[in-house]
């Protein structure tokens, strides 16, 4: 009974939210933000909206053609910046590392667990994990007084850089899984599969999507979008929570959703939705992003990330290490959950190594996209890949792992 009286209030307030604002692209705000779902708490903390950035900064806006949303020719990978760390061991003084969170959920699980395993004070380390949004933690990121923020790279992100304030996208959070068919779902009657949707079918009616627009899921329908040669006025789109999505496409109260893990796997049986496709398999947009505090400590910053890889090889290597009895207690301790809260057929997956694969491509392809789609970006010509990307830190802790 009381999905049921759910299912209606969330239909009523869908229908309520498309009539007011039709095709209005801005995003409303999520009204559930419990789950426990790694990808989903990961969305919703790229629901950030373009911040203006910390007093201080200077804007560095290399804009020189308003008209231009054409993508740069390919770029380099960033160079990589040495780091000196003379040995692999614990730094000789203790230092302090402040991790800005949105919430606790299995997208930051390998930060959590080596907060909780004690893998940070053995490398010398002092960190505080404090719970704030991407939005308010971006501007404290650039001011120094936060050193790193768990999030993705989004509009919100890409704007945030491009005004001056100095952050750089230095691991991902996770890698996804192969396994996973969290991604887009769509009423069946609009696609039998996802080779025969056609996007332009569901114009006028609504998407719903645990993030706001600017977010790596509206990326991905951003594209969509544009090749279709619609935009978001052509739908309404709607930020919800992620329970509250799979709700309403059950209900058949929007025509296409994003369902996180663990909701697609409600939605696997369920002849009346069709899944239409994700993340690249290769890169999903989440970030560890690191600003100039750390960015200055560079011995500090390769602790950390040593911290990190160690974590991973040692209790979260493959896709079956929430089999461990004693590492899924660990993980739920951590994030302060229970172990049910975690289970999930296709786990994300961790690299000690925590590679950037293919976030060039992806950092030049989000800002292309939106600036083409117009209304995200705050400027008018991508960002050079070496302004966005960093990797030095986690180079130097490679070699430690």
């Amino acid at each position: 009974m009381k999905k049921s009286r759910r299912a209606t209030a969330i239909v009523a307030a869908l229908s309520l939210a498309i009539a007011a604002c039709g095709g209005d692209d801005d995003a409303t705000e999520s009204t559930d933000q419990d789950s426990t779902d790694s990808a989903d708490s990961t969305e919703e903390t790229e629901a950030t909206e373009a911040t203006d950035p910390p007093a201080e900064a200077t804007s560095t806006d290399d804009s020189s053609d308003d008209e231009s949303t054409d993508a740069p020719a390919p770029t380099d990978p960033p160079a990589e910046t040495t780091v000196p760390v003379d040995d692999c061991a614990p730094l000789a003084e203790p230092a302090e590392v402040i991790v800005s969170a949105s919430s606790a959920n299995l997208a930051f699980a390998a930060v959590f667990l080596a907060q909780q395993v004690g893998a940070f004070e053995a490398e010398g380390l002092d960190v505080t994990i404090e719970k704030l949004s991407a939005t308010d933690a971006i501007p404290q990121l650039g001011q120094g007084r936060v050193d790193v923020v768990l999030s993705t790279l989004s509009a919100g992100t890409l704007n945030a850089i491009n005004s001056g304030v100095e952050l750089k996208w230095t691991a991902p959070l996770y890698l996804s899984n192969p396994e996973s068919l969290e991604g887009l779902y769509v009423q069946s009657e609009y696609a039998a599969d996802a080779a025969s949707f056609d996007i332009s079918s569901i114009v006028g009616g609504s998407i719903a999507s645990p993030a706001g627009l600017g977010g790596t899921s509206s990326f991905i329908i951003s594209e969509q979008l544009i090749d279709a040669g619609l935009t978001f006025d052509d739908v309404a789109y709607n930020q919800l929570g992620a329970p509250d999505i799979l709700i309403a496409l059950e209900q058949g109260a929007v025509e296409m959703g994003w369902l996180s893990t663990p909701f697609w796997t409600e939605a696997q049986g369920n002849e009346n939705l069709t899944y239409i496709g994700g993340f690249d398999p290769d890169q999903n947009g989440t970030a560890m992003l690191t600003g100039p505090k750390l960015g200055g400590r560079p011995d500090v910053g390769a602790a950390f990330f040593r911290a990190i890889g160690k974590t991973i090889r040692d209790h979260l290597a493959g896709a079956d290490y929430l089999d461990d009895p004693e590492t899924a207690q660990a993980i739920a301790d951590s994030l302060e959950l229970d172990v049910a809260d975690l289970e999930t057929p296709a786990a994300n997956l961790f690299d000690p190594m925590q590679p950037l694969t293919g976030a060039d491509e992806f950092a030049q392809r989000m800002q292309t996209t939106f600036l083409e789609l117009g209304g995200l970006l705050e400027y008018d010509e991508p960002i050079a890949s070496d302004r966005i990307i960093d990797t030095s830190m986690v180079e130097a802790a490679r070699a430690c792992i």
